[in-house]
């Protein structure tokens, strides 16, 4: 058989084995339940552990290593100069890939068919097979597949028009960068979810603050910095004051008034700035790190609430700064400063309960356990200022707040 014959028909192999695989990763791999009320013994979590394990340590590694050699072999500069070899080395690939997917939808199931949300509140001692731990796992895993079978869609067209004129390639609407950006995207997803299986659930949880704080508290608090000094300016100089800026006043405000939307901001400002340092004490900094984490037995319901808690004090934050600045950019009324100071105790309210929760669930890092008074927790004796500030920046601001609203 020519040369030519055996490319034409080894292009069609592999142009149907990545439909095949990008057909199968379309497939849900989500169970159908029975009613029986689901048990769980510890040799199945056992089991459970070690499909995990092998997910993360040999499994996701392996799918990577896979789709970056499919990558050199079907490179469209190295593809040409031995379209033979190279369709004969993506075709062993994508047999080696069936293989690694088929048992990463096997891992999917056990783990699926477990009804580990059954026992979210008594899983202490599962580790990584907690409902709190699989969870964000089997989310993940669903991204992978749909980004695996777009990515796998790509390499066929690949294969399909690798012999075309550039123009025809255009109008196959086949984009050679394309397939790199979408393997970059199952890269990433990848090694989150080997992280997700690898740190900690004090690793984990810190994840989620560090994203709170990107996403939410920072913004907050370089708003209410930005408007104070913006108020500040105002107040030394009205008459030079930018009206154009976004977070400039609109309504043109009485001296009194001004002055008491000033000291409102002025006066929040050390209470929104330590609870920002509330959340550095929980993460990794250029100048430190914790001396602690998260208990090893603890519940998925635990983990929950200790992180709603958390995350609820830092949207309770942004609410109460938010209609700090936007009182300041209005005519205020007893009502507003009424609404504020609900926000206001909100957020204190969420603060407390996450000390609480710290409290509670947070132990020493090191094997050299500190000793600490019966009465004293680890997150305390390393935090107490902190918290001692934050409540009294609150308090201050407290009487602030009730200064204006009995006037």
């Amino acid at each position: 058989m020519l040369d030519s014959e055996n490319i034409v028909i080894l292009e069609s192999d592999v142009c149907k084995a990545f439909q095949s695989l990008s057909k199968s990763c379309r497939r849900s791999s989500t169970p159908e339940y029975d009613d029986v009320e689901p048990t769980i013994s510890t040799e199945q979590i056992n089991v459970l552990t070690s499909l995990l394990i092998k997910m993360r340590t040999a499994l996701l590694p392996s799918l990577r290593q896979r789709m970056a050699d499919l990558l050199v072999f079907l490179d469209a500069s190295h593809f040409p100069k031995d379209p033979q070899t190279n369709l004969r080395a993506a075709l062993e690939i994508t047999s080696q890939l069936a293989d690694i997917l088929e048992q990463i939808r096997t891992a999917v199931r056990a783990v699926t068919l477990a009804g580990l949300e059954g026992f979210e509140y008594q899983d202490h001692f599962h580790g990584i097979a907690k409902r709190h731990r699989t969870d964000p796992v089997l989310e993940r895993v669903d991204d992978i597949r749909y980004s695996l079978s777009v990515v796998y869609e790509r390499h066929a067209e690949s294969i399909q028009g690798w012999k075309c004129p550039l123009e025809e390639k255009g109008a196959n609407k086949f984009d050679e960068r394309s397939v790199a950006e979408e393997t970059t995207i199952t890269f990433e997803l990848i090694d989150e979810v080997i992280q997700l299986l690898t740190k900690s659930d004090f690793g984990n949880m810190q994840d989620n603050w560090q994203l709170t704080v990107t996403c939410q508290y920072d913004k907050c608090l370089a708003d209410l910095i930005k408007h104070t000094i913006i108020q500040s300016d105002q107040a030394r100089n009205p008459a030079t004051t930018d009206l154009s800026d976004i977070h400039a006043p609109t309504i043109e405000l009485e001296p009194a008034r001004s002055y008491c939307n000033l000291t409102l901001l002025r006066s929040a400002l050390p209470f929104v700035k330590l609870g920002r340092l509330f959340f550095n004490k929980l993460l990794v900094t250029p100048i430190s790190r914790p001396p602690f984490t998260i208990k090893d037995i603890i519940s998925s319901v635990e983990l929950d609430h200790l992180k709603n808690k958390t995350y609820l004090f830092s949207c309770h934050m942004v609410l109460f700064t938010e209609r700090l600045v936007g009182l300041s950019d209005s005519n205020r009324s007893h009502n507003d400063l009424s609404s504020l100071k609900n926000n206001f105790e909100d957020t204190l309210k969420f603060f407390n309960g996450s000390i609480e929760l710290l409290n509670r669930h947070l132990v020493p890092l090191s094997t050299d356990k500190l000793a600490l008074p019966r009465s004293t927790t680890i997150f305390n004796h390393h935090s107490s200022l902190l918290i001692d500030q934050f409540r009294l920046a609150a308090q201050n601001f407290s009487i602030t707040l009730e200064r204006f609203r009995n006037e």
